[in-house]
């Protein structure tokens, strides 16, 4: 049985750079202003909620920021948890 944990460093960080570029270009925007000559209720509804949509959409792309630079963090202590680990065995 292989109790062996594997991590493929520069596999992980190509991932996580297209998941980053992908994250950046993510544009949330969405049409301001919806015939903005018709008063119209519904019309003025569904500016409204553009509005709020786009400040999700804003969120959530901060979302995937950060949770890419989590990973990334993660994989630096991960590869520096096994290096100090490598090195205390080779010491013994």
């Amino acid at each position: 049985m292989n109790t062996d944990i594997i991590i493929r460093i520069g596999e992980i960080n190509e991932i996580l750079s297209t998941l980053q570029s992908a994250a950046e270009s993510f544009d949330p925007s969405l049409i301001k202003d919806t015939a903005s000559a018709n008063q119209l209720d519904m019309v003025n509804r569904l500016n409204e909620i553009n509005i709020l949509l786009e400040e999700v959409g804003e969120v959530y792309k901060g979302l995937l920021m950060e949770n890419n630079h989590s990973a990334r963090k993660a994989i630096l202590d991960f590869k520096e948890t096994d290096d100090d680990i490598s090195a205390s065995i080779r010491l013994r």
